[in-house]
């Protein structure tokens, strides 16, 4: 039997992930269907006396007049919810390996996968960005502003000045910089092939972890997602999707994850207003960014909430958020990607193909760092 998977989110800027206003954008999911989503949200409405022509997260979890009727929805669709949280200056520091590191290692990709250097490098880009760096701060907006068609190449890469995360900051700069055309030729692919205007939304990456997470326990499923723009343009990569029964799996940070789900048909875009499963769905994701929020935390369902999404709810092997553990020093594997980062920064600075034996320059460096230990 088909199940019907009601989607919706909180906290969507599009491609502005630097917002101070809503550092969170969540991805919410409920399994339910037409007439219980119907019959509940006109329950809910009713008895708690709802003014509105439909539910909306963000006025009743902020309100506790209306937060009883949120804890009587979550403990209603207990076991039907799937949410994927993404931290966004985290995420924007994970699309900036993904588009400048990623199409000059692309050939030889897994190598540094393995060696878990994409966490490495987002990681440390992450914790300069929020700890103040000027030098970190001016290469995120630049990237972000490049990535949006809002600043010329030649600005991207212009000259900045130094600071105190200087030795790893100024890699990743140089390693871009001398790796432009690489870099440019990916963005031009992707505005030929009519994606360039999404590539920093978080929308499209998360509908499609959820789905796979849901069609690996239920089977083939339906997708009613409220409308959005992103969504509108990129359905092809969902459609393919239609009729497939093999789920694929890929081991992901040691665990196994769900790559493939299987769709009834293609993707619903519906009008939140008169899809009732939507509006539960936006009460879902209104609430997993609430939890994040430590001002809450002296209010009466604060604690009961947060440990329903982090032990049930959240969909953590797929959500956008910072390990610090991957940039700790101590740990031999991240001493070892500082190496290699600098490795193929000053190969970039010497214009040396940066793939050129870099599995021997990987043995060689960590063959160097064990025997300091």
């Amino acid at each position: 039997m088909v199940k019907n998977i009601y989607f919706d989110e909180s906290g969507f800027t599009g491609n502005n992930l630097l917002s101070r206003e809503q550092p969170f954008f969540s991805y919410a999911a409920v399994i339910t269907d037409d007439i219980e989503s119907k019959d509940f949200v006109k329950y809910i409405m009713q008895k708690y006396s709802v003014n509105s022509n439909e539910l909306k997260g963000s006025t009743l979890v902020n309100s506790r007049r209306f937060q009883p009727a949120v804890d009587e929805i979550l403990n209603h669709f207990k076991n039907r919810m799937r949410v994927i949280i993404n931290q966004k200056k985290y995420a924007l520091s994970g699309k900036f390996f993904e588009y400048i590191f990623e199409p000059v290692l692309a050939k030889k990709s897994s190598i540094f996968y393995n060696l878990n250097f994409h966490l490495f490098i987002s990681n440390i880009m992450y914790s300069s960005l929020i700890a103040k760096d000027e030098y970190s701060e001016l290469l995120h907006l630049r990237f972000e502003e490049f990535s949006r068609g809002k600043i010329s190449i030649d600005e991207f890469i212009k000259p900045v000045d130094g600071s105190e995360y200087s030795s790893i900051i100024t890699d990743i700069y140089d390693f871009a910089k001398n790796n432009i055309s690489i870099i440019t030729d990916e963005y031009i692919s992707l505005e030929n092939a009519g994606i360039d205007k999404w590539i920093l939304d978080l929308t499209t990456t998360s509908l499609y972890h959820i789905l796979c997470d849901i069609s690996s326990k239920y089977g083939c499923v339906r997708a009613i997602c409220d409308s959005s723009k992103p969504l509108i343009t990129q359905q092809d990569s969902f459609n393919a999707m239609i009729g497939n029964e093999k789920i694929v799996y890929e081991t992901i940070n040691k665990k196994k994850v769900p790559i493939t789900f299987n769709l009834s048909e293609p993707i619903i875009l519906a009008d939140s207003k008169t899809t009732y499963g939507i509006q539960i769905a936006d009460i879902i994701a209104a609430t997993s960014v609430y939890v994040l929020n430590k001002k809450n935390s002296k209010e009466k369902y604060f604690n009961k909430w947060l440990k329903l999404f982090e032990e049930e709810i959240y969909y953590w092997q797929c959500c956008v958020v910072p390990s610090p553990n991957n940039i700790d020093p101590e740990n031999h594997k991240n001493q070892l990607n500082r190496y290699i980062l600098h490795e193929i920064a000053e190969k970039s600075r010497n214009s040396i193909p940066v793939l050129d034996n870099i599995e021997n320059d990987i043995i060689k460096i960590s063959t160097k760092l064990a025997m300091l230990r």
